[in-house]
């Protein structure tokens, strides 16, 4: 298992094809991609209590 970050979609599919995907003994890859973490390791990233939209009054 190997993780990688890059800019954008395109540049991972380019290292997984040229770089994981030729090496000796490699018979097949699988990606998953994390979007946006929320909790890692008992710690959460997001407070969901938190609203941040203006309030309109009519």
């Amino acid at each position: 298992m190997i993780i990688y970050e890059d800019r954008t979609l395109r540049d991972i599919a380019t290292f997984v094809t040229e770089k994981i995907a030729t090496m000796e003994g490699v018979l097949s890859t699988t990606t998953h991609f994390i979007l946006k973490k929320y909790k890692a390791n008992g710690i959460i990233y997001d407070n969901p209590n938190t609203d941040d939209r203006q309030a309109i009054i009519l």
